[in-house]
Parts: structure tokens; sequence; C-alpha cells
């Protein structure tokens, strides 16, 4: 831990994210607790927790919300909105400072704007987290037996006094009668009423509970009760922060389709994951899959998105999943999946290509390992001169049909749609055996790179000419394939001509694959969202 004794040096060198603010109160304690006992009692508390968390201590606050006990000398306090901005003013301090978890250790019952102020603050999703504390709460409510009472304690009574006469009895003095108790009256005064009432109304002397019960032994059972309890329901609350530190956590979070105004939104998401997609993609996956295209919103906000390419009512590919990292492990992209998994419930084959991230959320949807792909990549393609293969040659609107073929034997199923699409938009990237129309391949431009994929051949010799081929058009320009494993020497060449891995892809199918296509014919795929 580190405290307000360390040098700027010393703070400068902490590593922790977590500090502790508590607060006491300067107010009457009748006549014989003295008027710090409230910030005694936090400041007492505030160390060994400190020391348990490895945290940040601030020095105890002494003045706070006491407004109640006005009227006793003595007794100086602030008003709720001095000490909400107190706490806002601190909090701004300790998040500039980039501490994540604020602790206020409250040691004043009164303090009650310290809720609402906490409240607004945590609910704004700030990176800064106050967890408010009101220390006593933890203590076993066996410790001091209350049915003894024949009132409610409110202030000053035998927990109170028992607890001071354990942290500081050279302050505690002879306790006088307590409150006095009326058994005739109807409607008896109790905690609600100080708001309408202060102290002295209750009692002229101050103490508002039954001091004389009070003991050594009590205020030692006390303590030891509230730092067993306390420290682990702390470390419980961080974690929970840690995990999930949106106030609203996934509540209000709904799934709907797309919208053509979401396309920006989407795009943004793309943007932060760095995938590869244009806004030509997004709004091609919209005409051609709005059924099956949905958005996660939370508050009229876009955070997050899946996407379902159907092809033919017999395969669909699920892909651009997205979520906001500010939305992260909130159950989001589970949402978005089941959404898609219920409206393809009839669609006999549901596949996708997972990345690693991805992966833990698919095995517990029932999808299953088929192969791997590399996304092999390169920043800028070097110029190697060689010569055009004479095996392949351009791609001409009439060749469309036997690609549509050729792709629907390697693939499984019907994408006329988007081989057309890829035609139109990259006919640079758009090649065809001469003696071999079934063996072809496609592009297109991206974000980041250039795609070139789907590549279907008969044979790993046949696709790279179509490969080189396609790649003498892109000398300079950053360029990626998603090959599968097996391709081996599909893979070999490419890092002849200086591309990398820079990450794998496991396509998946979920529960059954009844249309596997010819992989051994797939030499680089359409893209990971569209297979």
């Amino acid at each position: 831990m580190i405290d307000s004794n360390a040098t700027t040096v010393d703070w400068q060198l902490f590593t922790g994210d977590v500090i502790i603010l508590p607060i006491g109160s300067i107010e009457q304690h009748s006549a014989h607790l003295p008027v710090g006992t409230d910030w005694i009692e936090a400041d007492t508390f505030a160390r060994p927790i400190a020391d348990a968390l490895d945290a940040a201590l601030l020095p105890t606050l002494p003045y706070s919300n006491c407004l109640e006990h006005s009227g006793f000398r003595g007794t100086f306090g602030l008003t709720p909105e001095t000490l909400m901005h107190v706490v806002r003013d601190l909090a701004e301090e300790a998040e500039r400072q980039n501490f994540k978890i604020l602790i206020v250790l409250n040691g004043h019952g009164g303090n009650f704007s310290l809720t609402p102020a906490c409240r607004d603050w945590n609910r704004r999703d700030r990176p800064l987290k106050i967890l408010l504390v009101d220390f006593w709460v933890r203590c076993d409510p066996n410790v001091v037996d209350t049915q003894a009472h024949p009132r409610p304690e409110i202030h000053v009574g035998e927990w109170e006094t028992s607890l001071m006469m354990a942290l500081r009895p050279d302050l505690v003095r002879k306790p006088g009668p307590g409150m006095p108790v009326d058994p005739r009256e109807p409607y008896p005064l109790s905690r609600t009423d100080l708001t309408t009432f202060g102290v002295g109304h209750f009692n002229p002397a101050g103490d508002l509970g039954f001091p004389k019960k009070a003991s050594p032994e009590t205020g030692r059972a006390i303590v030891d009760s509230i730092l067993t309890n306390l420290i682990p329901w702390l470390n419980d609350r961080i974690a929970r922060l840690r995990k999930n530190p949106r106030y609203s956590g996934a509540g209000g979070i709904q799934v709907r389709p797309v919208v053509p105004s979401d396309l920006p939104d989407i795009m943004r998401l793309k943007n932060i994951a760095g995938w590869n997609q244009t806004e030509a993609d997004l709004s091609f996956f919209f005409k051609q899959f709005s059924e099956t295209y949905w958005v996660a919103v939370h508050n009229g906000k876009v955070i997050g998105s899946t996407l379902a390419a159907v092809y033919d009512q017999k395969v669909a590919w699920i892909g651009m999943v997205l979520v906001d990292p500010e939305f992260r492990r909130q159950g989001v992209g589970r949402s978005l999946m089941s959404t898609a998994l219920e409206a393809l419930r009839n669609i006999p084959s549901v596949k996708l290509d997972a990345t690693p991230d991805g992966k833990a959320l698919y095995d517990r949807l029932g999808f299953k390992d088929e192969y791997l792909l590399h996304r092999m990549v390169t920043r800028a393609l070097p110029v190697v001169a060689a010569p055009s293969s004479s095996a392949v040659r351009p791609m001409v609107p009439g060749d469309l049909p036997g690609v549509i073929a050729a792709d629907r034997a390697a693939f499984g199923v019907d994408r006329s749609a988007l081989l057309t699409r890829l035609f139109q938009e990259a006919p640079h990237l758009a090649w065809i055996g001469v003696d071999q129309p079934s063996a072809f391949c496609l592009g297109r431009r991206g974000f980041h790179f250039n795609q070139v994929g789907p590549v279907v051949a008969p044979s790993a010799a046949f696709a790279e000419s179509l490969i080189g081929t396609a790649l003498g058009s892109l000398s300079g320009q950053a360029v990626v394939l998603d090959v599968p494993e097996s391709q081996t020497r599909t893979l070999d060449l490419l890092k002849t001509r200086g591309f990398i891995t820079q990450r794998t892809l496991l396509r998946m199918y979920r529960e059954t694959n009844p249309i596997a296509g010819r992989p051994d014919q797939l030499f680089a795929i359409a893209g990971p969202e569209l297979g």
C-alpha cells in the first residue's frame, strides 16, 4: 500500500489501481465520546483494508454531512451538495491519475448524499468506478444483541461506545443514561425522523442508544467481525467491477435487424477491430442478406453486429460478429449468435470461420472444428519479375456461369451473387484457366488489404498459376489470402513472396456438416465472413 506519508516519487512508482478515501465526521457524541469519533473509526479501519488490498490510501476526510447534529457546539459539517462536490473532485483527480477503483469508506451513518453522488458517477460509465462502503454494515449482527435494547439504537449506543473502547479507550469517558424511553408513546421517534427533527429533539444529551451496556470485549469482537467480513466482500466487488465495469451490465441490450442507418456504426465497430471490410462490402451485405443481418443496441447505440450470408437456403455462413470493446464480456456476442441460430434453424448447414477469441463461444454453441486456415498477409508485395502464365487468362462476363458452377462444386452451394459482384468490382483480380474453365481466381479491394480469393483449382500447380498471375497486378500493395492449412504448396509460394501468417482461423460447422464441398479444390477462401 501507499499513503500520504510517501513522496510523489513513491506514488509515481506505485503500480496499484485501487485507492481508498475514508470519510469521517466531526459531530457530537454525547458526553462520553469525542466529536472526532467517526473520523477515528474510519481512519482506523482504512489502514488494514488498504494493506490487505495493496491500495493507495488518502488521508481520512474529517468533515462530512452531519446536519442532524446541529445545535451541538463542536459539530462542524458540510452541506450535502458540498460533500458531493468534494467526492466528485477527488474522484476526478483519482481518475486523472489512472486509478480504476475508488473505495469510499464511509464512517458516518448520516452521509446520505454519498449514495446519489456515487450512483450518478458510476452510471456515467467513466474509467474510474466508485465503491461506496459503510464499514459497520459488515459486522455480524449477533455481535451486539440488539434485542436486549428497548428501542433500536441510532447513535452513541452500545455498539459505537464498545468500538471506541477497543480502538481508543483513552478517549472514552463514563457513559450517561442513554436514550430516554417512554413506553406510553404510541408513535416513538425513529431514524427516519431525523429528516424532520434533529438529534436534540430526540434527546438533549445527544445519545440515541444505550452506551452503559458497552464493553471493550464487545468492541474487539466488532473490529474482528468487520475486518473478517469486509475484506473478502471488497475483493468480491472489485473482481465484479473488473469483469464487468459497465453500470448497467447487460441491461437494456437488445438485438434487432439492421437498417441502412446502422451501416456507419457497423463500420465503426469494424474499424475498431481492424478488419478489412469496406463500406461497399457492408452495403452489399445489407442488400444481399438484409433478412439475416442483425445489430445489438444499447440506449439507441449500435454496440454489436452479426451477419449470416445465406446461400441458396442450404448453407448459412455466419460472420461480422463484432462487439464494442466497452460492452464485451456481457453476453452481447452470445445474444447475437442466439438470434442468428434461431433464424437459421431450418438451414441444413451453418458454418463460420472462427478467430481464436471467438472459438470458446462457438464451442459452447455446438460448433465443431473442420479445418484450419492461415491468414497470409504482406504489407507491400515485392515486385517479382516472372512471365505471365500461359495457362490462365483474364476472366470475361461469359465465363461467369462456368465459374459459378465450379465454385458450387468446391464450396458446395450456389454463390452466384457474390461471385458476380467480385468479378464486376475487381476485374484485374479475376483469372480463369485457358484449358481448365473450372479453375478460377477472384478478389476484391479491402480497407487494409487487397483480398485474393476465392481460388478454386484442380491442382496446387494450377492454383499457383492463378495466384501468381493475380499477384502480378498488386506489386507494392498490401495483400491478404486466407489459405487452408492443407494447401502447403500455396502457403510455401506465399512465403517466398514475402507473406507471413498474421493469424489462424478455424473453419467450424454446427452439429453436422451435410454440405462439405470439395476442400481439396479450395486454395483460398472469399473471406471469413463469406466462406
